[in-house]
């Protein structure tokens, strides 16, 4: 009988690929139930032009950022996941081509879709990037946890509408599908519908689980046919930029950073810098008691003592009066690829970024599993480092860089993006407001950029739309003739 109990049991620890993955189950709504009374919810959101703002536009945008995570308290667990992945050119090379139209201008037709393919290859158009964060809360039963997540879900998509950036959250379709495409980096098809779950005898996690894991090694691990290195970054740096996500997220492969960020309780953390304060004058009192005994100066110190006295008073200065609250902060850095070479060439480009911002990326030894499933967007940290940073040193880990514009269907291309390089495809009659102004000062293109946009719309779609030019000045009668 115990020998059947203990198997029952089992000894704790996985066995298969869906075993690995660290969550119970994922609700129709989005909600998903972790270990203990943990419940999550993810929200997706978009990208804003954050680094070629006015410096004005970006200091509002870092503020709203601190009110962000100034809302969320002790109790609220935070998750930020900035995830580049590359899904083929194949997609985006579809939604380039211009189909023939039987008429005298297929050849040029050709030319311009050749041009196009070139432009398509300066950029980075086969990564896609995606931003999602988690909440996660404690519950006693999911009524409760839904009804709790329901108003901070509100709450932070109206932060979020302020700062300019739309977001959404998923539901668990959605949330299944973001989990499916990391755990497949190949670009497999993700097939599911709930009503297949009674009649399969399935659970959710096969149908997102990958063929197969190996954490056997100590500084890597296997997932499926990809390989991927786990690390953590360790923050040396005495002030950081808001640059640095943006190096991160330029890698030229798959590639997950996340940011587990726990606020501390405001009364908690103030009386700890007080305590930390009181044993600092302690020690230099017994500092200034050891001089006084060998008869030199009571105010020579060790350079250490002041400068740590000098930083914790700053510190509770901030808390008291700057609106400033502390909270922990664990950052993840997970590279993927198809070689082991290659994984470690993406992962020394990683380190670059940190050392380029004074901080160290260090390989998770030994925990390579716990930091794979800590950056998977489930809300759950089993990587126990972390680091004490206030409201605007961790709000500096701004997570926007370029807003991106790549439509389908009859898009036009309008040029490049000035900070990523990549196209901007866009059909003005699929936005809100169609219409269009072309300004610039004298020389600039103007002209050339309206003849352009007048060859695409013919070259694109000329038995579908009608070209009417107003020509005041006759130029473009005196070109054709």
């Amino acid at each position: 009988m115990d020998k059947a109990i203990r198997q029952a049991k089992g000894d704790g620890k996985p066995h298969t690929a869906q075993d690995s993955i660290p969550f119970e189950v994922i609700y129709p709504d989005g909600i998903c139930k972790l270990p203990g009374k943990s419940y999550s919810k993810s929200l997706a959101f978009d990208d804003i032009n954050y680094q070629l703002a006015q410096a004005d536009d970006k200091t509002a945008t870092f503020e709203n950022l601190c009110d962000l995570y100034n809302y969320f308290d002790a109790s609220v667990g935070v998750q930020l996941s900035l995830i580049s992945q590359y899904v083929g050119r194949e997609e985006f090379e579809r939604s380039i081509e211009i189909s023939d139209q039987g008429d005298s201008f297929d050849s040029i037709r050709k030319e311009y879709a050749l041009m196009l393919q070139n432009q398509l290859s300066r950029g980075n158009n086969g990564l896609v990037k995606r931003k999602y964060l988690t909440l996660t809360i404690e519950a006693e039963d999911l009524k409760a946890a839904r009804a709790r997540l329901a108003r901070i879900e509100t709450d932070v998509l109206n932060l979020f509408k302020v700062i300019g950036a739309a977001a959404k959250p998923l539901n668990g379709k959605e949330r299944l599908q973001v989990l499916h495409g990391l755990m497949h980096p190949d670009g497999e098809p993700f097939s599911f519908e709930w009503d297949w779950l009674p009649k399969t005898g399935l659970s959710v996690k096969d149908y997102i689980a990958p063929s197969s894991f190996q954490f056997g090694k100590t500084r890597l691990f296997r997932m499926g046919k990809k390989l991927g290195a786990a690390s953590f970054l360790q923050i040396l740096a005495p002030e950081l930029n808001d640059r640095m996500l943006a190096d991160f997220m330029e890698a030229q492969d798959g590639l997950m950073v996340t940011l587990h960020i726990r606020s501390i309780d405001h009364n908690e953390a103030i009386k700890t810098i007080k305590r930390k304060i009181t044993d600092l004058d302690a020690m230099k009192i017994a500092e200034q008691k050891k001089a006084v005994r060998a008869g030199y100066d009571m105010d020579i110190i060790p350079s250490d003592l002041a400068t740590y006295g000098g930083e914790a008073k700053n510190l509770l200065r901030d808390l008291q009066s700057r609106n400033e609250r502390m909270f922990l902060l664990t950052f993840l850095v997970v590279n993927f690829a198809d070689t082991r070479q290659k994984l470690e060439n993406n992962v020394f480009q990683s380190a670059g970024v940190a050392q380029k911002y004074n901080c160290a990326l260090t390989r998770l030894d030994f925990c390579q599993e716990q930091g794979l499933m800590s950056s998977l967007p489930l809300g759950l940290n089993q990587v126990n480092i972390k680091r004490s940073l206030t409201t605007s040193s961790t709000a500096i880990f701004v997570p926007f860089t370029t807003q991106e514009l790549f439509q389908g269907g009859e898009a036009l291309y309008y040029g490049l993006n000035a900070l990523s390089g990549n196209m901007i495809m866009a059909d003005r009659k699929q936005l809100k407001n169609p219409n269009g102004l072309i300004l610039g000062t004298p020389g600039s293109g103007k002209s050339f950029s309206a003849k352009r946009e007048i060859t695409n719309v013919f070259l694109v779609a000329s038995k579908k739309d009608t070209i009417i030019i107003c020509d005041p000045e006759a130029e473009v009668r005196q070109e054709v003739a």
